[in-house]
Formats: C-alpha cells, sequence, structure tokens
C-alpha cells in the first residue's frame, strides 16, 4: 500500500501490481530473502505453467525457464530452458539461446546426471555463431567425450562433424581429419540423413582442396538420400553446397541455378542461416573478382546489391558474427568487380575487423585478398602488396587449395603491376609447387585461373606475345561460355594486349570494339576504362589518329566518374592520377585537322564546294567559280558524299545547314 501510495506500484486488477521503473522492482527483490524469492519464482512459475499446459501460448516458454530456474526447480528447469534455447536458436539469437543452454546444463548437474550431449552441441553452435573458438570448441569435445562414453555412434559422428566444421575456419587439414573420421562411422550408420550430412561436409572439404569431382559426387549422393527421406531441410543445404561447389569449379550457370533452388526452400522453412549464406554467394552472380576469367551471364547490378543486402541483415538480425564476415566478403568481391569501390572497400575492412577479433582464420584471409585486390584495382599497388603478403600467408595456415591459389594469383599480378616479374614468378613457382597446380593444364576452378592469369601476364610483361597467346586459348577455351559468340572481357583484353605486343593492331581493335560494345550497357567498372584505353591504343598504333582521340578521352571520363565515388581524398586521387597516367597521349590536333574532324572528315576545299552545292550551283558553275574543271569537282562531289554516307546533293544542302556553314 505504500508503494501504491508513493505511486512506485501502480495496480492493474486485483491480482496484478506493475512497477513503475525497473529499478523500483530491482530495489524490492533485492529486500527478499533468498527463502521468499524461491518460493514466489515457484508460484509465478506454477500459475505460468498451468496456462501453459492449457492454451500453449509458445511465449510463455522463457518465462518458464527463468522462474523455474530461479526457483530451483532443477526439473523443471531443465525442461523448459532447453526448450527457451531451441527456441532462441530458431529465431536467431545466439546470445540468448547460448543463456538458456547454460542453465539448461546447469540444471541437469544439479540432478546428478550426465551431460545432454545435444544441449552441449546446441551451445557449441550458439558460441561458434557468436564467434567463440574456444568455447565452442570445448563445448563440441565435451559432447564428443559423453557420446563415446555413452556408445552412441550417430552422435559421435555428427559431434564429429561439428569438430571438423569449426576447424574449416582455421585449419582445412585439421578439419580433414575429423571428417574423414565420421565419415567412416556414417557408412556404418542405419541412420541415412547422418550419412547424407556427413557426405555433405566431406564434399565441401574436397571443394576447397579443389577436388571438385570428389565433391560433386558427394554433393549429388547426399541429395539422392535426402530426396528419397523427404528431408527439405537437408535438401536446402545440399542445394546450397552444390552451389558453392559449382561456383568454385567455375560452374556459374549451374551455381546460380543450385543457390536458387536453395533460396526457395530455406525461404520455406524460414532458416535465417542458411539463407543468409546463399543470398551472400548470389550476390556474385553477376560477377565478381574471382569469376574474371569465365563466363558471366548478365545479371543487374540492382539485383545483385538486392541479394547482398539481404544477406547482410539477415546475419546481422540473428547476431551469426562469422555470417556477418562471410555476406561482407562476398557482397565485395562483386562490387568491387562492378566499380563500386567505395562500398566494397568499407565492406571488406569491416570484414576483417569482425574476422580477426573472432580468430576466422578463413574470412581473415579473404579480407585481406579483397582489400589487396580492390587496391591493385584502384592502382594503390603499395597496399594491394601489403594485404595480398598477408593473404597469401594465412591461406597456407588454413591449408586451402583453393585459397592459396587465389591469393597467390593476385599478389604475383600486383608484382606485374610493380615491374618486380622475378618475385612474380616466384610466388607462381611457389603456389604451384604447394598445390601440385600444372600452370600450362586446363584449369578445374576460379582460383586456378586466376593463378593462371597471373601466369599470362608475367609471360606477356617479359615480351613473349606468342606464348601468351597460346595459353590465353586454353583459359578462353574452359571459360564455360554458353554461346560461342560469347566473350570474357577480362581474358579479351589480355588476348589484345598480346596481340598488340605482336603489331597485329586490327586483330586486337576487332576484339577490343566487341568487348566495348558487349559491355556498353553494364555498369561502369576497373575493367571498362581499362579496355578503353587499351582500344586507343590499338588505335593510335594502326593510325586511326581520330578514333584514338576519341576513345582515350572516354576512357578519361570513365576514370574520373570511378574516382567520383570515392570519398577518401588519397584514393581518389591517387587513383585518378595513376590511371590517367596509363591513358595514351595523342598528339593535339592543328586547327586544320580539328576542323576537318567537327566537319566530317571534309577538307577546306570540300566543305567550300558543300556550300556552293547547297546553294543551288551545278558542277560547271562550282568549277568556273573556283576555276576548277569540271571534273576536279566531280570528284569532290564524289569524296563529299562518300564522308557523310549520302546519296544526294539534298542531303549535302541540309547537311550545310545543320553545320551552319556559308
Amino acid at each position: 500500500k505504500k508503494l501504491i501510495d508513493a505511486q512506485l506500484v501502480m495496480e492493474q486488477s486485483a491480482n496484478i501490481f506493475t512497477f513503475r521503473h525497473a529499478l523500483t522492482q530491482q530495489a524490492i527483490y533485492s529486500q527478499l530473502l533468498i527463502r521468499e524469492r524461491l518460493v514466489l519464482h515457484q508460484q509465478i512459475a506454477d500459475a505460468l505453467e498451468s496456462i501453459y499446459i492449457e492454451t500453449k501460448p509458445f511465449s510463455l516458454i522463457s518465462d518458464l525457464a527463468t522462474h523455474y530456474f530461479e526457483a530451483g526447480n532443477w526439473d523443471k528447469a531443465s525442461k523448459y530452458c532447453k526448450q527457451a534455447g531451441e527456441q532462441a536458436r530458431q529465431y536467431g539469437s545466439p546470445h540468448i539461446a547460448y543463456r538458456y543452454f547454460s542453465q539448461t546444463l546447469v540444471a541437469i548437474q544439479e540432478q546428478g546426471l550426465d551431460p545432454d550431449i545435444e544441449v552441449l552441441r546446441a551451445r557449441g553452435h550458439a558460441n561458434e555463431s557468436l564467434g567463440r573458438f574456444d568455447a565452442a570448441h570445448l563445448d563440441f569435445e565435451n559432447a564428443y567425450k559423453e557420446a563415446v562414453q555413452h556408445n552412441q555412434d550417430s552422435l559421435v559422428c555428427l559431434c564429429l562433424l561439428d569438430l571438423g566444421f569449426l576447424w574449416t575456419g582455421r585449419d582445412f587439414r585439421k578439419a580433414g581429419d575429423y571428417f574423414q573420421q565420421a565419415i567412416a562411422i556414417a557408412h556404418d550408420l542405419n541412420h541415412p540423413a547422418t550419412l547424407a550430412s556427413t557426405l555433405n561436409r566431406v564434399g565441401n572439404w574436397h571443394a576447397n582442396r579443389e577436388n571438385y569431382g570428389d565433391a560433386l559426387i558427394l554433393h549429388k549422393e547426399a541429395l539422392s538420400i535426402f530426396e528419397k527421406c523427404g528431408d527439405i531441410a537437408g535438401l536446402a543445404s545440399t542445394f546450397d553446397l552444390l552451389g558453392v561447389t559449382n561456383l568454385m569449379a567455375g560452374n556459374i550457370i549451374e551455381y546460380i541455378a543450385n543457390l536458387q533452388q536453395a533460396e526457395r526452400l530455406f525461404r520455406k522453412l524460414g532458416n535465417q542461416t542458411g539463407l543468409s549464406s546463399c543470398l551472400s554467394q548470389l550476390s556474385m552472380c553477376g560477377g565478381s573478382y574471382m569469376m574474371e576469367a569465365v563466363y558471366t551471364p548478365k545479371v543487374a547490378l540492382q539485383d545483385c546489391i538486392h541479394y547482398g543486402d539481404e544477406a547482410l541483415n539477415i546475419a546481422l538480425e540473428i547476431e551469426s558474427r562469422p555470417r556477418q564476415a562471410a555476406a561482407m566478403m562476398y557482397f565485395g568481391l562483386a562490387l568491387g568487380a562492378r566499380g563500386k569501390y567505395q562500398r566494397a572497400l568499407d565492406l571488406g575492412r569491416q570484414c576483417l575487423d569482425i574476422a580477426t577479433d573472432i580468430e576466422h582464420k578463413l574470412w581473415e584471409t579473404s579480407a585481406h585478398m579483397l582489400l589487396g585486390k580492390l587496391h591493385l584495382d584502384l592502382l594503390i599497388l603499395t597496399s594491394a602488396q601489403q594485404h595480398l603478403e598477408q593473404a597469401v600467408v594465412l591461406a597456407k595456415q588454413t591449408t586451402s587449395t583453393f585459397l592459396i591459389n587465389a591469393t597467390s594469383g593476385f599478389l604475383a599480378q600486383t608484382y606485374v603491376a610493380l615491374n618486380n616479374l622475378s618475385q612474380a614468378e616466384s610466388v607462381l613457382n611457389d603456389a604451384s609447387l604447394l598445390t601440385g597446380l600444372d600452370l600450362e593444364a586446363a584449369p578445374q576452378s576460379l582460383a586456378q585461373r586466376i593463378l593462371q592469369l597471373a601466369n599470362i601476364e608475367c609471360i606477356l610483361a617479359n615480351g613473349q606475345g606468342d606464348q601468351a597467346i597460346q595459353r590465353l586459348e586454353t583459359l578462353i577455351a574452359h571459360a564455360n561460355k554458353e554461346n560461342v559468340e560469347d566473350i570474357v572481357p577480362r581474358l579479351s583484353l589480355m588476348q589484345a594486349q598480346a596481340l598488340i605486343a605482336n603489331q597485329q593492331y586490327q586483330p586486337a581493335i576487332q576484339l577490343l570494339e566487341k568487348a566495348v560494345d558487349m559491355m556498353k550497357d553494364d555498369e561502369l567498372s576497373g575493367l571498362s576504362w581499362r579496355i578503353s584505353a587499351t582500344l586507343g591504343k590499338a588505335y593510335l598504333l594502326s593510325g586511326q589518329r581520330e578514333d584514338a582521340i576519341d576513345t582515350c578521352n572516354n576512357a578519361r571520363q570513365q576514370i574520373e566518374r570511378l574516382a567520383s565515388q570515392l570519398y577518401e581524398t588519397f584514393l581518389r586521387d591517387s587513383f585518378a592520377q595513376m590511371a590517367q597516367s596509363l591513358i595514351p597521349q595523342p598528339t593535339k590536333l592543328t586547327p586544320r585537322q580539328a576542323a576537318k574532324r567537327t566537319f566530317g572528315g571534309l577538307t577546306e576545299r570540300e566543305r567550300e564546294i558543300a556550300v556552293l552545292v547547297a546553294e543551288g550551283k551545278s558542277n560547271r558553275e562550282i568549277a568556273e567559280k573556283l576555276v576548277l574543271s569540271k571534273r576536279t569537282v566531280d570528284a569532290h562531289i564524289s569524296n563529299i558524299l562518300n564522308k557523310l554516307g549520302f546519296s544526294s546533293r539534298t542531303q549535302i544542302a541540309h547537311w550545310v545547314a545543320g553545320k551552319k556553314l556559308g
């Protein structure tokens, strides 16, 4: 009554009172004896349970868990805390899930029972989502020991998969040890879903080791098992992993189809973690830095941004730091390749911060790779070198063959740009020896293509144009194009550079003009201005000076537009200055040449005759006025018609009026 009189507590009904402020509630609660608290919590919990049993409102589960736990009713606390943890995990709240699973384990321990293996695994997954490697590892190890002790082979297999997947973020070799143990057990189990899940994890491990044939076989076997079981969640995960494998192998059409199937199923299931995963990778469906040497179908930039934004928003909502880092990395690779440098840089830096904080070597490597490639594209070569050298070191620690090849390829490209060819060759040879890749063989993955592209750049920089063209033919033949006439702009650019080095200017011009035409409706990118600059150079070397001037001016405008989106002054100014310095500089036109260019290529005499034609004079009258022979006038008028693409004197007259001559 005193509290009500003091307006600290309000009476809502005969049995319900509410506090005006949480501090008031805490002050009163702290004055109660422990015994009194236990009794009150028990009474509240029992009242809530009677409502729950009758109507099953799931919103009461967390309250039931809290009050039974605070009441010390360990039997019911273990039951409801476990349910509350599962509920939190389902809604993508790992912090809350971790708390309730921890309380479940306390309640079980207070009863003198063995730890619940599934709860240990569930808390491990919550810790994993929160980026707590050591805590997750301890939970999975304890769950594994309990499963072994109780001869629960199915759970032993699942615990090994948990440990293997956790280690993929740090060391694929160690992850592989766990996966091999798991698959040996899974084959002896009479549990199809567990076997299929194991096949998927081992398949993904093979993909990262660049054994794509084995990976696809295992994923397809898993898909068949889940289809027979009618396991939609299993099918969604399998399509997701099939998409990842096809992406890494460079099968772009299949990768998109697989991930779109996964997306539909994850949405149907309400699986936000899975949805974030597949949307992250779909953000690259229109191209990315990893896909420069393969055919990529045209996908609107806005569609890719939609995928990336949704993936990132979901990862933030479910509080999964590894998923946030993954979404940022994939999205950044896509945006950078399409000229959206500033946002790509921001995403790369955020990804690096998260990955470093949670000690996730896979995403830390990928973040350095992304930032290195962005700085290479922006011609900030010292920064590119620093990031990519660190990426190579980390990639070797992860033992991911895919990452070793990709990071080494980008680093070698950087050394070529720095004109340090001996260091570029050293990086290429080191990666080739470490991963067993033959740089002359047909590539089997995106990463191998990146490494081979860097090798061709090195060959070209050494002046070996014929050899570069030969190697490029192999890459082009394995670019997975849908139609023979399709081109891969990055490969066309390099092919043209090799042809120019061999003084084959017209074939180079034809390639580049086709690339320009194909990209004319695309968003501006780092590749756009490089193709224009190289085309300008080819025009200049072939004597097509006016075309060279137009094309080089276009390249300069593209650079200015790309630079204008960078809000960091140093990056903007450095990129603009370095890129402009790479554009060929044709000599300026004389006033007479400029006038000729302005008037459709007509000489001064031809312009004079065009004015007289517009005045209605005949060829003979023009000859008499200019003191020329009629045959000379006939020839001039024929030239005028050809240069302007006209077929009549009337058209000449209209053109003269439009140009305001005379």
